[in-house]
């Protein structure tokens, strides 16, 4: 990835048009640990290229690991709102409710979690955080 970012950077200067190179470029970005240039790429891509919604989970992501969950949760919302098929908002979105005592929020994020992703790996793991949330 150290190797990727100059490469990438080279090819949005070529391609200023292109927000894909952009989004690809920032999650070097997150893979070399910089979430905070990778958020302002991500958001530079979206800008660009509002139908790139799969970067409002990006976001979310990269927002997390540098300012923490509580300021990602409005990412996450927008993500699940935006991205309508991609479940992982929804399961970080179901331990945030369930850790802040939000019982009926987590387990609606579960549901949907589940609901979208029916092969997850962590299927039972799931099931039992809802049969622990009484749902």
């Amino acid at each position: 990835f150290g190797d990727a970012a100059p490469l990438l950077e080279k090819a949005v200067q070529l391609a200023p048009r292109e927000p894909r190179l952009r989004m690809e470029l920032a999650d070097c970005r997150m893979k070399l640990g910089q979430a905070s240039q990778a958020i302002q790429i991500y958001r530079e891509a979206l800008r660009a290229d509002p139908r790139l919604t799969e970067l409002y989970y990006r976001i979310a992501r990269a927002v997390h690991d540098s300012q923490g969950e509580a300021a990602a949760v409005p990412w996450y919302e927008r993500a699940a709102k935006e991205d309508r098929e991609n479940p992982m908002p929804h399961y970080y979105l179901g331990f945030y409710n369930k850790v802040h005592g939000r019982r009926a929020r987590a387990l609606e994020e579960f549901h949907a979690y589940l609901r979208l992703k029916p092969d997850a790996e962590d299927r039972k793991d799931i099931e039992q955080e809802i049969e622990d949330l009484g749902g």
